[in-house]
């Protein structure tokens, strides 16, 4: 098991690798970026650098946020209010990134100028959700799997919707963003809900 301290080391290493690959990308362009150069800006072996990227656009995009076990965990195992349950799930999931505003702001700059970069970014995102609907899954067994894809797709839309906010400005940090945004998204669950029951033939 990973000591905390060492968990606190490694995501800084990230980081830094993360912020030297950003930096080097805006003075000469992602393209003329090498491992090489990025492993000398950030003080740090090549071979290291293999050890937290595969290679220089991971580094831009680094580490991008995930669900916990211990937090997927507890909300499996909660019998609660599922929407309330499920909002504090997607919290945990931005909680920590208030201190990595430029650093995301500096990555959405780079990702919207390379394709690459962009498609890596869409890859984490799938697989974000694919983890997501496994975890409703666990929590709503008996629902239909299309239901909890839609489910989650929607409360991803929610959370980019307020990184986008954030990173615009916003003075509220992303997880609080996301708690102003949840009560938006269950009206919009409602509305289709009224839709449905006014003009049943639509199912």
């Amino acid at each position: 098991m990973i000591s905390p301290l060492r968990s606190r080391r490694r995501s800084q290493t990230a980081r830094d690798i993360q912020m030297a690959t950003i930096r080097l990308a805006n003075a000469h362009g992602l393209e003329a970026v090498t491992t090489e150069m990025i492993s000398a800006e950030a003080g740090i072996s090549p071979r290291t650098f293999f050890n937290y990227y595969p290679n220089k656009e991971a580094a831009v995009i680094g580490h991008p946020p995930s669900f916990g076990e211990v937090e997927a965990a507890a909300f499996v195992g909660k019998a609660g209010s599922f929407s309330e349950d499920f909002g504090r799930l997607m919290q945990t999931l931005i909680a920590g990134l208030e201190a990595d505003r430029p650093v995301l702001a500096a990555a959405a700059g780079l990702g919207q100028q390379n394709p690459r970069l962009l498609a890596l970014h869409e890859t984490s995102m799938r697989e974000l959700k694919d983890r997501l609907v496994a975890i409703l899954a666990a929590r709503l067994p008996e629902e239909d799997p299309l239901v909890l894809r839609l489910l989650a797709l929607s409360a991803l839309e929610a959370v980019r919707l307020a990184i986008d906010r954030w990173l615009a400005g916003d003075e509220a940090g992303p997880a609080q963003s996301v708690a102003a945004l949840w009560p938006q998204l269950a009206r919009a669950g409602a509305l289709l809900a009224e839709a449905e029951a006014r003009q049943p033939d639509l199912r």
